[in-house]
């Protein structure tokens, strides 16, 4: 009579020969601590995690994942709402990571100006093409949410920011 296997058996003798290259572990260890880097970040920025717990954490990853600080202020930077106050962000970077804000404030700031700037201009353009169409007066206002040019150049700029902010 036939010996019936299950299928656990049989994916354990398939597999049996293989193993991860050094590569691969790495790679398994960088994905794995950027998932957890990501949950610091998430929990600092819900004031659900304190500053000295934050601290604790790094002190007792940095040993496995020596480029933890790194990965966490990676994570700073994809999660920074570019609408909101930076405040996170340089008390983030300097209470957590010990890392001087200024450079990135002044980024942050400049992004602000070209966001307004590009706001003005995109703004006046919509205006131009509604004079265009008979419609003006001082009530008139674009609305810019809604304009698909204002969306991509805003998302130019939220990209160039965190590309600015990365390379720093």
């Amino acid at each position: 009579m036939a010996k019936i296997r299950s299928t656990l058996d049989i994916v354990m003798e398939r597999t049996k020969d293989l193993a991860l290259t050094e590569e691969q572990k790495i790679l398994m260890r960088l994905d794995e601590w950027s998932q957890k880097s990501r949950v610091l970040v998430q929990r600092y920025r819900a004031g659900t995690l304190t500053v000295q717990g934050f601290r604790a954490e790094l002190k007792r990853g940095i040993p496995e994942c020596p480029e933890l600080k790194n990965l966490v202020k990676q994570e700073f930077i994809q999660t920074l709402d570019t609408e909101d106050d930076y405040q996170a962000l340089a008390s983030g970077f300097k209470d957590v990571l010990d890392i001087d804000p200024t450079p990135y404030i002044a980024r942050m700031q400049d992004f602000a100006a070209r966001r307004v700037e590009a706001r003005r201009q995109i703004s006046e353009r919509a205006l131009a093409g509604l004079r265009e169409q008979g419609i003006s007066g001082s009530a008139v206002l674009p609305n810019l949410e809604n304009d698909p040019s204002w969306q991509d150049r805003l998302a130019n700029l939220h990209a160039e920011l965190k590309q600015e902010l990365a390379g720093l």
